[in-house]
C-alpha cells in the first residue's frame, strides 16, 4: 500500500509539474523565458567541475558551500512537506466522490510548496552567480556552449 501511495505521489507530482509546462506554447521567436533564466544562472556542479579552469578561489568555494548548505536544508524540508501534501491530495482524489473544494485546496497547497522549492533553488543559483566575477561568468558561458566531451 505504501509503495502504491508513493508511486501515485510521484505521478501526481509529475502531472502537476509537466501539465502547465506542456500547456504553454513556446514564443515563436526563439528562446523562452525559462531558457533565458537558465542561461543567466550557473548550476553549482558546472561551477565546481570547472573550478580550476575559471580560477575559483578558496573564499568563493567556501561561500558557495555555505550557500548550498543553507538553502539545501530548506529545499529538502519543503520537498518532504510537499510529499505529505501530495499524499493527502491523493487520499482525497481516491474517494468515490471527490469534494471539489477540498481537493482544489489540497492541490493548491502542493503547488504553493512547489513554488517555494523553486524559489529556494533560484535563490541558490542567484547567490552562486553573485559569488562569481564577471570574467568567471563569461568563462562558464563559453564552457556551457561547448559540446560535451
Amino acid at each position: 500500500m505504501r509503495n502504491a501511495m508513493t508511486r501515485w505521489a510521484v505521478i501526481l507530482l509529475a502531472l502537476l509539474v509537466a501539465g502547465p509546462a506542456a500547456a504553454q506554447q513556446q514564443p515563436p521567436q526563439g528562446r523562452g523565458a525559462e531558457d533565458r533564466i537558465g542561461e543567466a544562472l550557473f548550476a553549482p556542479d558546472l561551477v565546481m567541475q570547472n573550478a580550476q579552469r575559471i580560477g575559483l578561489t578558496r573564499a568563493q568555494r567556501d561561500a558557495m558551500t555555505t550557500a548550498i548548505q543553507e538553502l539545501q536544508g530548506r529545499a529538502v524540508a519543503l520537498q518532504f512537506q510537499m510529499l505529505e501534501e501530495v499524499e493527502k491530495a491523493i487520499l482525497l482524489l481516491e474517494q468515490p466522490r471527490v469534494d471539489e473544494r477540498e481537493a482544489t485546496a489540497a492541490l493548491n497547497r502542493v503547488l504553493d510548496i512547489e513554488q517555494q522549492v523553486k524559489v529556494t533553488q533560484s535563490v541558490l543559483l542567484i547567490r552562486i552567480k553573485n559569488i562569481l566575477t564577471p570574467e568567471q561568468q563569461a568563462q562558464l558561458r563559453e564552457i556551457r556552449k561547448r559540446p560535451p566531451e
